[in-house]
């Protein structure tokens, strides 16, 4: 999950009579939350906004429902006051805004009643003694769309005793989300997590339920039901607050208790999107079901680790650190909420005791079942403040399908000090092997960088500016990198965005220097040392539309669907991969002619499932941009095989389950995507082939060198384009996936949650060194299990990783090898079976093979495809 949102008074006005034309912010007004898709689109929040953004953050759209405004009762009495508290987004479709209403009315009076009782909660935040307070009533409700904005839901309304915080909603998909409202306590000024769940998008939400189990020997439970570093850990015997009274076995509210401040909750289920990873234990999550439709209810997973932090002095642990969640059966069976010590506390800080505070934020989790839990801890404590907090991470690993887990020691604590980390909104992390954070060179001076953990250290940056920004802060760091910078978004370890105040900055990366630029507002139109700016937001408000009464269930999409909708009409037309939902089998088709068999899509063998056309050509009037044509050698070879006939072949393979790709490249190929224009022209032209031929998505075969920041935006520009069913693929050549510094392999682990497969060209190499760091020559079953295991320990997922071979002796100059020799290679990486001297240290089911190429392949009976394609059916 990530950030949460401590309530406070509205600082954004948004129009007035006007609200449908234009919305009026000021340089008073800050951006809220910030997340940023891919290099042109995202989304950002102002306390009274939801906006979205097309070109970088340059501009801005308000999306804000039409029926936002500020509430005025009658005369004299209190206004209702309407409050964007957090925000969650999917993806360029899907995205939950909670909001809140109060009447001002019921701080007026709460305040009235407050006597010397104002105190510094550990987040730094000033509070009320709760003790004086009457208790406030606040209504939480949902807003949700699935169409980027243009139509909006609302949830039935959550009411809340004395809110506090509100966490950012955790949802896993465009169904199946958590949402934490978090609860100050009159009796004690102790805290309460409300914990929320919804099955059907964000449109119904239900409180989840405990069951507090009878008391087992030695006064714990749970004994042994998770590890640390692969050692056994027990679990504290305490469940909540309210449960630590109850005697035997009895039901209770699903609740989180602490003396201290909430932070906030992630949950990670115990399964990974698509055909399994995490090293080969998790399983795939069930069968994806149709997100086109707003309001429909999911099953639900059924195993799931959900952790929930908080803040605490050191003295007090081991209740500090968040819980397990674990649903054995269904939702509706017993949820059990742990308070567990699982880590011991870091040390490091300067001058750190039992008097330090140690505040956890909710672990930042990715698709493939890991995770990055920070932990920050004071160094010098002299008050209950946070303003000298150090950084430590910790990492998380889902270890199996019963939700177990492994929390391992993933830094060192930070020299410098970082500001009170919520989630990701001074923390960003676009992989497990990149976290950057802003902060402060010491307590003694004022001086604050950006900072990378990275190599297993933490990287100082270096951070320069650029013409873009005002003149009064050109070169001048601490104008602009302060305390005051928050919502550091990176999608990749070479770009990322940073706001401070009402300015949103871009950020690249390269050689260990940070460039800033300041995207918005338009610098040119900046008065910072004249007052203050209106900037005015083109409004295109949602329209809001009633949720269902009874949700029904979400249907199933066809066969090997996906979850959002690609192209439509010209495009391609069947949603998803397939093979019978494993493994792929690849093969280039040529367009052209080179002695192997020409051959027509329509008569490709049935054993390949994914065709990928070989080559688009660059577009000389258009940088970055790809063409595409039938040669005019191959047409002549094939009878005049037409452009229409091509395009009738794509449609007949999708009705068999294929899918037909465009191939960018080659030995020969001249493309080059190496600034923002030529990577949305990338983009741009794809797609646009796409929708003219009906291309399912693109191979990079770019083998003559490619430039990873720029081509990570193309492909995630695409992807924000084509949806979630794009099929991208990758065929670097050996060389290029010996280590994870290189570019090829950084592309592919920017760009994993998009990527559907490595191809890598075992091929043309000479002899590689494996994973296990001996030398294998190419053209054996060593030199395949050997170097794919690189790819497996550095970042891939085991579905992501093919084997590419020559279909046939005549199809390259070396590394040819019998078909036998390539599924024994298959055998040995997914069961240890079949193995030479190399060994795997554990069993992947990778995800397939890829053949150069089908032409090659037809010249020789389809030995290839007959022999791989089979065998990979049947393979686990």
């Amino acid at each position: 999950m990530g950030a949460i949102c401590t309530l406070g008074t509205p600082t954004t006005i948004i129009g007035s009579s006007n609200m449908n034309i234009n919305s009026t912010l000021t340089d008073t007004v800050h951006f809220s939350q910030l997340k940023m898709l891919d290099a042109q689109n995202g989304w950002a929040t102002t306390p009274q906004a939801i906006l979205k953004t097309t070109d970088g953050g340059k501009t801005w759209t308000d999306l804000t429902p039409l029926d936002w405004e500020p509430k005025t009762a009658p005369s004299g009495a209190a206004t209702t006051v309407q409050t964007i508290v957090a925000a969650s987004f999917l993806d360029a479709n899907h995205a939950w805004v909670v909001g809140t209403t109060q009447s001002t009315q019921q701080y007026v009076d709460a305040a009235s009643t407050v006597t010397n009782s104002v105190t510094t909660k550990p987040d730094g935040t000033v509070t009320v003694d709760t003790k004086s307070l009457p208790t406030f009533s606040t209504s939480v409700y949902v807003r949700s769309t699935i169409d980027g904005g243009k139509t909006w839901m609302t949830s039935n309304a959550l009411t809340a005793q004395n809110l506090s915080s509100v966490s950012q909603p955790d949802f896993i998909n465009a169904h199946e989300g958590w949402l934490e409202l978090m609860l100050s306590q009159t009796s004690d000024s102790s805290y309460v997590g409300d914990v929320y769940h919804s099955v059907d998008g964000g449109v119904t939400w239900q409180q989840e339920t405990t069951t507090l189990p009878a008391p087992t020997g030695g006064g714990t439970f749970c004994q042994n039901c998770f590890s640390v570093n692969g050692l056994a850990a027990s679990v504290a015997s305490a469940l909540t607050q309210h449960a630590q009274s109850a005697t035997g076995a009895g039901s209770v509210t699903g609740q989180i208790a602490s003396k201290n401040q909430l932070a906030g909750m992630t949950i990670m289920p115990d399964c990974v999107q698509g055909n399994g990873g995490n090293g080969g234990l998790l399983p795939p999550c069930a069968a994806a079901v149709d997100s086109a439709v707003q309001g429909c209810t999911v099953p639900g997973i059924t195993n799931y680790v959900g952790l929930a932090t908080a803040t605490a002095q050191q003295s007090s642990l081991p209740s500090l650190f968040g819980a397990r969640l674990w649903l054995s059966e269904q939702l509706s069976e017993n949820a059990l909420w742990e308070p567990t010590s699982f880590i011991g506390v870091p040390g490091g800080a300067p001058g750190q005791s039992g008097n330090s505070i140690v505040a956890t934020a909710p672990p930042i989790a990715f698709p493939d079942g890991t995770g990055i839990l920070p932990v920050q801890l004071q160094g010098n404590p002299q008050s209950i403040t946070t303003s000298n907090l150090y950084l430590h991470l910790y990492s998380i690993k889902v270890v199996d399908k019963l939700s177990d887990y492994q929390v391992s020691d993933l830094s060192p604590t930070s020299t410098f000090l970082a500001p009170l980390v919520n989630g990701q909104h001074v923390l960003s992390a676009p992989d497990m092997q990149h976290v950057f954070v802003s902060g402060q060179e010491s307590a003694s001076t004022n001086t604050w960088h950006l900072y990378e953990f990275t190599g297993g250290k933490w990287v100082t940056l270096t951070s320069q500016t650029d013409a873009t920004m005002p003149a009064a802060s050109s070169g001048d760091q601490s104008t602009f990198l302060n305390g005051g910078l928050s919502n550091l978004d990176f999608i990749s370890d070479t770009e990322g965005w940073a706001t401070n105040g009402s300015t949103l900055y871009h950020i690249t990366i390269a050689n260990n220097v940070a460039t800033w630029s300041q995207v918005y507002p338009d610098p040119r139109a900046s008065t910072k040392n004249t007052g203050s700016v209106t900037i005015t937001v083109p409004r295109a408000a949602g329209a809001t539309i009633p949720s269902p009464t009874n949700p029904p269930p979400c249907a199933v999409p066809p066969a090997g669907g996906g979850t959002n909708p690609g192209p439509t009409n010209s495009g391609p037309t069947n949603s998803g991969p397939t093979n019978s939902g494993k493994h792929f089998l690849t093969g280039y088709w040529q367009d052209f002619t080179n002695g192997a068999t020409p051959v027509s899509l329509s008569a490709v063998n049935s054993n390949y499932t994914i065709i990928a056309v070989a080559f688009a050509n660059a577009d000389p009037n258009n940088p970055g941009g790809v063409t595409f044509s039938i040669d005019s050698g191959l047409s002549s070879a094939l009878g005049g095989y037409s452009t229409s006939q091509f395009i009738s072949d794509i449609k007949t393979l999708h009705s068999q389950g294929k899918k037909v790709i465009i191939s960018v490249g080659g030995q020969n190929g001249t493309i080059s995507v190496s600034d923002a224009t030529s990577a949305a022209n990338f983009a741009n032209s794809v797609y646009s082939l796409m929708k003219q031929y009906g291309f399912d998505g693109v191979d990079i075969d770019l083998e003559n060198g490619l430039n990873v920041t720029y081509m990570t935006s193309a492909l995630q520009q695409l992807s924000s384009k084509a949806g979630s069913n794009l099929i991208i693929t990758l065929a670097p050549q050996t060389i290029d996936m010996q280590s994870t510094s290189s570019d090829y392999f950084q592309l592919a682990l920017n760009i994993k949650s998009i990527l559907t497969i490595v191809n890598t060209q075992y091929y043309n190499s000479g002899s590689m060194s494996g994973c296990d760091g001996k030398v294998y020559a190419e053209g054996t079953e060593n030199f395949l299990t050997a170097l794919a295991c690189i790819q497996l320990q550095g970042g891939l997922r085991p579905n992501q990783v093919g084997l590419g071979l020559p279909a046939s002796a005549s199809a390259a100059g070396g590394g040819y090898m019998s078909s036998s020799v390539v599924n024994a290679a298959l055998d040995c990486l997914a069961t240890g079976s079949n193995c030479g001297s190399f060994v795997p240290p554990s069993h992947w089911s990778i995800g397939g093979a890829m053949g150069w190429a089908i032409n090659w392949d037809a010249s020789n009976s389809y030995n290839f495809a007959n022999t791989v394609g089979p065998h990979l059916s049947s393979l686990p």
